[in-house]
């Protein structure tokens, strides 16, 4: 009665898929998130909201700023491209891009190296001198990170489009292993020292693991044929649309940062700790969407009439589930916070501050998973351009409101103009859709 022909039967092919990506997605993001919680606790037992969590966090937004943007256009860029090459191509494929990804990891890991202290100083006005030397050294020890993160993501890429979702687990281990390092660490030490490399180790233990589950096929007639040359001009024409469209995108939390730095010592902490217990929700519920999403969406022999569809199903799904989630768990935000973080140097009034953000920052949560939906049928279809004008668009929301609001509201502005953002973002991908919908039907 139950066995997998008679479900497939009752919902479809596509959302059988969908479904059953959500699940193993789901499995695995609980066990990172899980991970990363503890990560958390131990960093507030240590450190509490102090200048030793601003620099961290500061320091490691600054050196991921741009695999992040790698992260985010190479997933929608690489899965549709990886789903539809033959086994031949997509090893050839997939050497040049290692070495393509290694080179480009390397340039970024220089300049970040030379110039880390520019940048700081540039976007952390608010930081003490003493801060602003010791975040230098912070991003200049874990500037290796950026090689490592982007190939991380290239891996991920390669296991996502083969709907193989373990790659979602080996996320857990950096946390893991940046857990086991602030806990283990001596206290006579400095207290940067297990941040630094407890970042560097948890990363290169991933892209092992990942090495490990993915056993690509490595190619060595590459950069020679033809057929490679089209699909490097595939890349290069999506990156030229949707490489703008992320980059701007992907402004928005540099910015948070930078705002939150000027409120003094704990701003960036308190900010970063709010952002953690709301990635419970949002990591979990934006990643299962798009990683359960996109490689059916991608499948060749979807039409585009069936993807509308599938799309519009989601979107329904997604919103209520999000409007109802958020509704319930702003009563239990309080003690949630006090449970993971209130024990050590993070104080009942640590605990006050951050809830009052996390309470805030639900109201993004129907927005970001609805308009993930979206996005990924936009980039299925390879529409490269309205999925990069609608993350302008946010960007261009995000500067204009989160000044006003976090002068008028300190922090908890900070996270309203992300809902702002994120419901804008929504609307025009909305409208979009709409547009693609009448077209279709007038054909």
């Amino acid at each position: 009665m139950f066995s997998r022909d008679h479900i497939v039967a009752k919902l479809g092919d596509a959302n059988y898929r969908v479904l059953r990506g959500i699940f193993l997605v789901f499995v695995f993001m609980v066990l990172g998130r899980l991970a990363g919680l503890l990560k958390e606790m131990v960093i507030a037992y240590r450190h509490g909201v102090g200048e030793v969590v601003d620099i961290y966090v500061f320091g490691f937004v600054v050196v991921s700023w741009i695999p992040v943007i790698f992260q985010s256009i190479g997933q929608s860029i690489l899965v549709p491209l990886f789903s539809k090459l033959d086994e031949t191509r997509r090893g050839a494929f997939f050497t040049e891009l290692l070495l393509v990804t290694l080179l480009a990891g390397a340039m970024v890991c220089l300049v970040i190296f030379v110039f880390a202290g520019d940048f700081i100083r540039l976007l952390a006005p608010g930081f003490s001198y003493s801060a602003v030397e010791s975040a230098e050294l912070f991003a200049r020890v874990i500037s290796p990170s950026v090689v490592l993160l982007m190939l991380v993501t290239v891996f991920s890429a390669e296991l996502l489009a083969k709907e193989q979702h373990a790659n979602t687990l080996t996320e857990a281990v950096p946390a893991i292993v940046l857990f086991l390092f602030v806990l283990a660490w001596p206290v006579s030490r400095p207290p940067l020292e297990p941040f630094a490399f407890g970042t560097l180790a948890g990363l290169f233990c991933q892209l092992i693991i990942l090495m490990l589950i993915s056993r690509p096929r490595i190619a060595t007639n590459i950069f020679a044929s033809a057929g490679q040359r089209s699909v490097w001009r595939d890349v290069a024409s999506a990156l030229s649309v949707l490489g703008v469209g992320a980059m701007i995108m992907a402004i928005a939390k540099p910015v948070d940062q930078i705002v939150a730095a000027r409120f003094g010592e704990g701003g960036v902490s308190t900010l970063s700790y709010a952002s953690r217990v709301l990635a419970l929700g949002i990591g979990l519920g934006t990643t299962m969407v798009t990683r359960a999403l996109l490689p059916v969406l991608s499948d060749g022999g979807q039409s585009d009439s069936a993807r509308l569809a599938i799309t519009r199903q989601w979107t329904l799904i997604m919103f209520f589930t999000g409007v109802v989630g958020a509704a319930i768990v702003w009563w239990f935000v309080p003690p949630v916070v006090g449970l993971l973080f209130e024990r050590g140097a993070f104080t009942s009034h640590d605990t006050l501050a951050v809830s009052s953000l996390v309470r805030y920052g639900l109201l993004q949560i129907p927005f970001i998973l609805v308009g993930m939906v979206v996005v990924q049928l936009f980039t299925s279809i390879r529409d490269y351009k309205t999925v990069a004008i609608s993350g302008v668009v946010g960007a261009i929301v995000k500067v204009l409101t989160v000044l006003p609001l976090a002068s008028m509201l300190g922090l908890p502005g900070v996270m309203l103009s992300s809902a702002i953002m994120y419901l804008s973002t929504f609307l025009y991908l909305l409208f979009q859709y709409r547009a693609k919908r009448h077209s279709l039907q007038l054909v």
